[in-house]
Parts: structure tokens; C-alpha cells; sequence
């Protein structure tokens, strides 16, 4: 998967190359730029609530409302946090395709994701913002690998998070 280091880019520019167990280049993973994401640990029995936004180069074209929506994330110790749309779940706004389940705060999962391709200073990227809720007590580690799915899109960021009162914090200013 992305975290797989052994099959890095050496150049960086593309982020972390997927691998099959032969590391033979499957997909590749883009870089996630402007990522700031934060764990915060429920108190009194609320569920974990993760948030990230971001974005990286994207140049394709894609139905956002016919694609699937994924997060992952990861330490060496396993999955932290794994959640899932399926193609038709996003719907279309003038500029965003969104999604929203206002019941992800007590039940986990996705509470809100949208996506949309946007261009800055003449170049393509694809935007995201998510919110999921779960048990994410698997964040015991600083070293952790966020990664987004959308559609044949694979983007991701291996970096150390910063420990807070809560939970863990990832700020632009700490890569």
C-alpha cells in the first residue's frame, strides 16, 4: 500500500509508490499537499472524530457522484482509521460533490466528505475535506500514513503527528 516506504519515489515529487508484495509498481500515490488533519479522542463515551482536508495534483477528469470516497489511515501497529462511500453516495452542488450522515456521531463513519477539482494559479488538483467518527484508540504512535481514494485516485502523507490533550494533530507547518 502506500505506506510501503521501501517503494518510495525518490524524487518526491509523487509521494508514495503502491506495491505489490514483489514490489512491482501497481499505482501510484500521489503526495497530499496542505493537509492539516486532526484525531480527537470522545470523552464520556462519544465516539473519535477524524478531520482532514487537503489536496494534490490531479489532471483527469471524473464524475465525483459515480466514484468511490475512501479514507485510511495507518501507524506500524495497523489501521487507525477506515472508512468507506460507494459510487451514487456524493451528490453534486454547483462547485462541490458532497455527502453528509448526521448520524456518524453516534453510529462512526463518514459524517460529512466532498470533493471537487479546482484549479490554482493554472494548475489541476483535486480538493477533498472529511470528517469520520469511530473508535481510532489505535493512535498510540506519532508516525502515522493518511490516505484518500477517489474513484482511481490514491493520494497519501507519511508524516509524525503532534501529540495533544485529546488526541493527535497534523498542521502544514510540521512538513
Amino acid at each position: 500500500d502506500c505506506a510501503d516506504l521501501d517503494c518510495a519515489d525518490p524524487s518526491g515529487t509523487e509521494g508514495i509508490i503502491t506495491c505489490g508484495e514483489d514490489c512491482v509498481v501497481d499505482v501510484a500515490c500521489k503526495r497530499i499537499l496542505k493537509d492539516p488533519a486532526r484525531i480527537v479522542f470522545g470523552r464520556n463515551g462519544r465516539l473519535d472524530r477524524f478531520k482532514i482536508h487537503g489536496r494534490w495534483l490531479f489532471d483527469g477528469e471524473m464524475d465525483f457522484t459515480n466514484e468511490r470516497f475512501a479514507i485510511l489511515v495507518t501507524n506500524d501497529q495497523g489501521v487507525i482509521v477506515q472508512a468507506e462511500l460507494l459510487p451514487g453516495a456524493l451528490f453534486q452542488t454547483r462547485s462541490w460533490a458532497k455527502y453528509k450522515n448526521r448520524d456518524a456521531r453516534r453510529t462512526g463513519g463518514i459524517l460529512r466528505a466532498k470533493v471537487m477539482k479546482r484549479t490554482i494559479r493554472g494548475v489541476n488538483y483535486l480538493n477533498f475535506h472529511a470528517v469520520a467518527y469511530g473508535d481510532f484508540s489505535a493512535a498510540t504512535l506519532p508516525t502515522m500514513t493518511s490516505q484518500i481514494v477517489v474513484g482511481s485516485e490514491t493520494a497519501s502523507l507519511t508524516k509524525d503527528w503532534r501529540p495533544t490533550n485529546r488526541g493527535w494533530v497534523l498542521r502544514d507547518r510540521d512538513f
